[in-house]
Order: structure tokens, then C-alpha cells, then sequence
């Protein structure tokens, strides 16, 4: 009988140390958190006047220093050197209009094709077409799709995972 109260004072114990302890900061800032507060953030960063937040645009510039005087004024200090931002190089490729024949057959961009690519398109240009289907290591080690246009297709894959493949 002694033993077993003895068992059941440290089991009580033990379970209570834990309410002794300090809050980490996660759990702090984590019971922060509230529907109101998430449904404002997102209404606002979701929002049409956000453009869709490109890479690079001032939207998107707009919305990293949103959520920069948010952590700010949370108390947090920015993680890179006390910056909230991180300088990393940003190089863009734009296309005002992409077309697409074979043979006699004029396609329709974004209908017939989507085009994904970071080449010179100043100037007409012939190429070789390579259909490769669904984007597989076997597929791709079948084919030589070096300074080819290449056809595939892209269901469920997102166009920038298939040009890491080769």
C-alpha cells in the first residue's frame, strides 16, 4: 500500500512538473492565433488589390512588408541579420505574345499549348518537335530533347519541376 502511494505521488508529480516550466515562444505566440486574425491576414493578402503577389512586383513587395511589420510588431527580430528580407538575385523572362504553328496549323496559346520557357522568342524560329508524353526519367532518357521544342503532357505537374528533370 505504501509503495503504491509512493508510485502515485511521483506519477502526480511528474505530470505536473510540465505546468512549472516556461511557455516556448511557439506555443506563446501560437495560442495568439484566432479565426478573426487569420480571416483578416489572408482576406487582405488573397485580395484582388494584391494582383497575385508576383515575384518581384510591387505586390509582392508589398505583401513580404506586411507580413515584415506583422512579425515586427509581434516583438519577433527579423532572422537575417535582423532583416526580415534576404537579398536573393531575381532574373525574368517576359513574353507579350507566343505563337505556335505546325505545319499549316496556326495553335492557340494557353488553349492548344502552354508555353514554359526562357529562350530568345525575338524572332521567328523553326524547330524540331519531340513529343515525350508524360514526364518520367525513362521517358526523358528516350529522348533527345536538347535545342528541341518539346511536347508533353503535364497532368498534375507543375511546369517548373519538368525543366529540373533535364
Amino acid at each position: 500500500m505504501h509503495k503504491k502511494l509512493i508510485l502515485s505521488g511521483v506519477i502526480a508529480l511528474g505530470m505536473a512538473f510540465p505546468s512549472f516550466s516556461q511557455t516556448s515562444p511557439q506555443v506563446k505566440y501560437a495560442n495568439t492565433i484566432s479565426v478573426e486574425d487569420l480571416t483578416k491576414h489572408l482576406t487582405y493578402l488573397a485580395s484582388d488589390q494584391m494582383q497575385g503577389r508576383d515575384t518581384g512586383s510591387e505586390t509582392g513587395k508589398l505583401a513580404a512588408q506586411y507580413l515584415a511589420d506583422f512579425y515586427k510588431n509581434l516583438g519577433l527580430t527579423g532572422p537575417v541579420n535582423g532583416s526580415f528580407f534576404q537579398s536573393v538575385p531575381l532574373v525574368t523572362a517576359n513574353f507579350s505574345k507566343v505563337t505556335l504553328q505546325v505545319g499549316k496549323s496556326k495553335l492557340v496559346e494557353n488553349e492548344d499549348f502552354v508555353f514554359t520557357g526562357d529562350g530568345n522568342m525575338a524572332k521567328t524560329a523553326k524547330s524540331e518537335l519531340v513529343f515525350l508524353g508524360l514526364v518520367t526519367d525513362e521517358n526523358l532518357a528516350k529522348v533527345d530533347v536538347k535545342g528541341k521544342l518539346v511536347g508533353l503532357w503535364a497532368v498534375g505537374v507543375r511546369s517548373n519541376d519538368l525543366v529540373k528533370k533535364k
